[in-house]
């Protein structure tokens, strides 16, 4: 059973409730439960819960997160994580245009919090907590 790695979710909010930033990571095989292989990234489990249950995303095989879908209508550990909205790292993932900045609106762009370094050429760095994140390799715009 191949090893995969979780790499973001779409959207703007992975932070909420129930999608925290330890839910990514690389998974692994833990055991067959249920009839499907069960994955873990050793702080959450996806696993199969039977047929009442559906597919879970939780920190433990003793914990439920209400009805999931059943495994015949997600057929493995990787589909339920990409129907949740998550990037695999084998993802093919979006081209992220660059952008420049150029200044300030008004006229106090020198005030403290707004250096100089700001200004330039930002270019997409990775993907952070389910947005692209960008850099001019001096400050960086992220979705915290």
């Amino acid at each position: 059973y191949p090893t995969f790695e979780v790499t973001g979710q779409a959207g703007s909010n992975f932070n909420r409730i129930g999608a925290p930033v330890a839910m990514l990571g690389m998974y692994e095989f833990d055991k067959m439960y249920n009839g499907a292989a069960a994955y873990t990234n050793y702080k959450y489990i996806v696993f199969y819960g039977g047929a009442r249950d559906g597919w879970q995303w939780v920190t433990g095989y003793n914990q439920w997160a209400g009805n999931g879908p059943t495994l015949s209508a997600i057929a493995d550990a990787e589909a339920f994580i990409k129907s949740k909205q998550f990037q695999l790292g084998t993802d093919e993932v979006k081209d992220y245009p660059t952008f420049e900045v150029t200044g300030q609106a008004g006229s106090n762009f020198n005030r403290i919090g707004a250096p100089v370094a700001m200004l330039g050429m930002y270019e997409f760095d990775k993907m952070y907590n389910g947005a692209a994140a960008y850099t001019n390799y001096k400050y960086i715009v992220f979705y915290g």
